[in-house]
């Protein structure tokens, strides 16, 4: 049924898309609404086990070192497939063997997941859009980003079986986003005139680090970890650490959250920072209602206080500028060649990571300028249908609302069940999707960047998360209770 309802609408979009591009654009969107509905209700109707796997005999020798260490295999390949170099093909070789170990110590090496179909067609629009493509060494980046994806989402769910490993994944990804916040000064090239300019603080970095970061992609994978983290912080009563240490894992999370909000100031990436105070917002307002009524006439003020003392149409333009494009007509004209491309070839998309080539030879731009460097359509969902065609879009759009209505779900099941922490967990994760899709409608580091692994691993937390509010699976010894 569901393959069925991706091939009907992928071809009645297609069919849409030469006259009628937005109305196009308006049947793929609600196609992949109805695609991951009727996923999620297949799900509802049989659930997926409440465990990734089933082990085998007790695991001994090679078996127990690869239950115990084999994420790090899965580690080197995601350095491997993100950061392109001669050691690539590497990579490639290893997801096979990684494989083959979650098998030698579970009965399956993929486990049983509602995301399966989605994952299936994504990888098969791949295959064709390779197929394709008319440069293959460019495509190597992007399909790199997409195979480390998989591979991330299938160990998570794997490996992340119980509520106490569910927490350790969390801490895990804050850890990386502090991390990333404290890299950030000595890799970042920073944008120091988009929104402010603060010449003696950026005078201070120093860039050390071989590669340049852009700002906008650090952005991109700071914004979901900081909704994350920010939900933890705000809902979750760390009921199962010691009473003597809560305060000082309030105090260390406080801590690296403010790290990472201060870098994504910094970047001055207008989509990731809006994203991320819009989540902050909803947070907030989940927490007590009484803050509706001075943020409501807080708004009022800034509306009226803005429309007499700022030129409107300025400041549209500078929210839309980025390095590469100018003002929103720019970024508008970029829009216009992503659907040019998806009219020309809307089943297989022009191939993965060609669309730069593809506005210098067949859609150029005359307000950016020929030499511009434009590495992406400015727009998730518009790079991922020039990437993988309209089936792989409503494939792609399946699975980001796919986990959302998970976790939303399980926020709510373990509310009612008064998990708060595992409430926290889901409500973080719902927004931190929200934040993706709404940075998505700007720019598109987390689908062609290094940032797109942090998405699949959102996707498998959401897997984790159902799992866990489902099965009720106690915390086990492993969880940092001090």
């Amino acid at each position: 049924m569901s393959v069925a309802l991706w091939v009907l609408t992928s071809l009645i979009a297609i069919s849409l898309i030469g006259d009628l591009p937005y109305l196009a654009l308006v049947v793929t969107a609600l196609a992949g609404i109805a695609l991951a509905l009727n996923l999620y209700a297949d799900d509802h109707a049989h659930p997926s086990p409440t465990r990734a796997s089933v082990p085998r005999n007790a695991p001994r020798g090679y078996s127990k070192w690869v239950g115990e260490f084999g994420w790090l295999l899965d580690v080197v390949i995601a350095l491997l497939l993100l950061f392109p170099s001669r050691w690539m093909a590497l990579g490639f070789f290893l997801v096979p063997l990684a494989w083959l170990a979650r098998w030698r110590v579970a009965s399956r090496g993929a486990a049983r997941t509602v995301f399966n179909l989605p994952i299936l067609l994504i990888l098969l629009m791949t295959l064709v859009s390779l197929w394709a493509s008319a440069d293959l060494s460019a495509s190597m980046i992007p399909l790199g980003q997409i195979i480390a994806g998989v591979n991330a989402f299938y160990s998570i769910v794997a490996r992340v079986q119980t509520e106490s490993d569910l927490y350790w994944l969390g801490a895990g990804l804050i850890l990386l986003g502090v991390m990333l916040a404290l890299v950030a000064p000595f890799g970042v090239e920073w944008s120091k005139n988009k929104i402010f300019a603060l010449p003696g603080i950026y005078d201070r970095f120093h860039r050390l680090l071989p590669a340049v970061i852009n700002g906008n992609v650090l952005a991109g994978a700071l914004v979901p970890i900081l909704v994350l983290g920010s939900s933890l912080l705000i809902h979750a009563p760390l009921a199962r650490l010691k009473a003597s240490r809560r305060a000082l894992a309030r105090c260390a999370l406080a801590a690296g959250l403010l790290a990472i909000l201060g870098i994504l100031l910094l970047t001055q990436s207008r989509g990731g920072i809006v994203a991320a105070v819009l989540g902050l917002l909803v947070l907030a307002i989940i927490k007590t209602r009484w803050i509706l009524a001075p943020l409501g006439l807080g708004l009022v003020g800034l509306g009226f206080w803005a429309s007499s003392n700022l030129d409107l149409p300025r400041v549209v333009d500078l929210l839309f500028s980025s390095d590469a494009v100018s003002g929103l007509a720019g970024r508008e004209e970029v829009w216009s060649r992503a659907i040019y491309a998806l009219q020309d070839v809307p089943f297989t998309g022009i191939g993965l990571g060609i669309f730069p080539q593809a506005l210098q030879v067949l859609y150029p731009l005359f307000l950016v300028g020929p030499d511009a460097s434009v590495p992406h359509a400015h727009n998730l969902f518009l790079q991922v249908g020039v990437d993988l065609g309209i089936p792989g879009l409503i494939a792609y759009l399946a699975m980001l609302i796919l986990a959302w209505l998970i976790s939303f779900t399980s926020f709510r099941c373990a509310r009612q069940a008064e998990d708060l922490d595992l409430a926290a967990v889901s409500l973080g994760l719902a927004l931190a999707l929200v934040s993706v899709a709404l940075h998505g409608l700007v720019d598109a580091v987390v689908w062609d960047a290094k940032p797109s692994i942090l998405v699949w691993m959102l996707f498998a937390v959401s897997v984790v998360v159902r799992r866990v509010e489902s099965a009720g699976l106690p915390a086990d010894e492993g969880m940092p209770s001090g």
